[in-house]
């Protein structure tokens, strides 16, 4: 009886809400029980998720409002009569990978607490190809990938399937991937049929850094590198949707997207505050105020920051948030020494000289 209760445990946790502010519960709190079908589906979907998707990822990912409105709009307007197969592509920590997790967190309502992964998802990456020097293990590989695919999509026909560091497979390894991507609705291997037309594959790469043809726009770009790199042309075509991602660019005023990045950052640390506010000094942040002028005055202070650095990838949107974590989130730590308390917090920066103060 313990077991049963601690397994029907495990599986009403796994049931997740989407969103920052926005919450869709396909089980919600009232009905967290053995009897959320939601819990025992192999593949079960969210509902409005996907229409809800276009504000998430835009307080999500920064700088890359085309790449998410075009995302966006072709998942809408799917017809189920082929996959949809999109190519993020461009440099690292632009937000390809956060991108493709968060559409996962919008398709499917459960996630397994056991391996941390959507219901629904299959993550691939290096470790699963087989890569340009290892010449004879390609078919192996092919075989490994195409198993792992189609055993995702019997179980489930609207899999969202990522392959992660598309740039490290084989060429022959990659060969599977005119056979997967094409325009037909089944897919077959080994005598076993299943449907991919729900399906939708998403190929992240870092095809497209970097643009010494200045003649090229970034979707030719892309689409060279992919060619040059894999050399079939008719695999590479049928990739349908080419999604460049944007490079942080270095210029003299703080890029709006950087300063809405340390908006989002600063709002996290209310919603996920260090450990050691919470389990040594015991205080609960309610809120985190800022004004404009200081916002600017951190959003500059953050940016400078990057820019002046060596340690930094100058272009990395995740280099905003290393800097964030490593210059402002020890300030805050170093500054709350309260215990047992629910604070409201109030930040100002003086001469680079960051200070939370508890508001009045």
């Amino acid at each position: 009886m313990k077991l049963f209760l601690f397994a029907s445990f495990l599986l009403i946790a796994s049931v997740y809400s989407f969103g920052l502010d926005n919450v869709i519960d396909d089980c919600c709190t009232s009905n967290w029980s053995l009897l959320c079908s939601k819990c025992y589906e192999s593949c079960p979907l969210r509902e409005n998720g996907i229409e809800m998707l276009n504000d998430v990822l835009k307080s999500r990912i920064f700088g890359q409002d085309d790449a998410i409105d075009t995302i966006v709009t072709t998942l809408i307007n799917r017809d189920n009569t082929k996959p949809i197969v999109f190519h993020f592509a461009g440099d690292n920590g632009t937000g390809k990978t956060i991108t493709a997790k968060t559409i996962a967190e919008a398709m499917f309502a459960v996630k397994n607490m056991l391996t941390d992964s959507y219901r629904g998802l299959l993550y691939l990456r290096g470790n699963h190809y087989c890569t340009e020097g290892e010449h004879d293990g390609h078919i192996e590989f092919r075989e490994q990938i195409m198993t792992s695919i189609v055993t995702q999509l019997s179980k489930c026909k609207e899999s969202l399937i990522i392959f992660d560091e598309a740039e490290l497979p084989s060429r022959k390894t990659m060969q599977i991937f005119e056979e997967i991507f094409d325009d037909q609705s089944t897919l077959e291997y080994k005598d076993i049929k299943v449907s991919k037309a729900y399906a939708t594959f998403i190929l992240i790469s870092d095809f497209g850094t970097d643009n010494d043809d200045q003649k090229l726009s970034p979707d030719e770009k892309i689409h060279k590198d992919t060619t040059d790199t894999w050399t079939y042309s008719k695999q590479v075509n049928t990739i349908d949707n080419i999604i460049p991602f944007n490079a942080l660019e270095i210029v003299d005023d703080v890029p709006t997207s950087v300063r809405e990045q340390v908006r989002f950052l600063l709002q996290n640390l209310v919603r996920h505050p260090p450990t050691i506010i919470k389990n040594k000094f015991n205080v609960k942040i309610q809120s985190i105020g800022i004004d404009d002028q200081n916002l600017d005055a951190l959003a500059l202070y953050v940016y400078s920051t990057l820019k002046d650095s060596m340690i930094y990838n100058n272009r990395n949107y995740r280099g905003i948030e290393q800097v964030f974590n490593k210059k402002v989130t020890p300030k805050l730590t170093s500054q709350i020494k309260y215990s047992n308390k629910k604070v409201d917090l109030r930040l100002k920066i003086e001469e680079d000289m960051i200070y939370f103060e508890i508001k009045d």
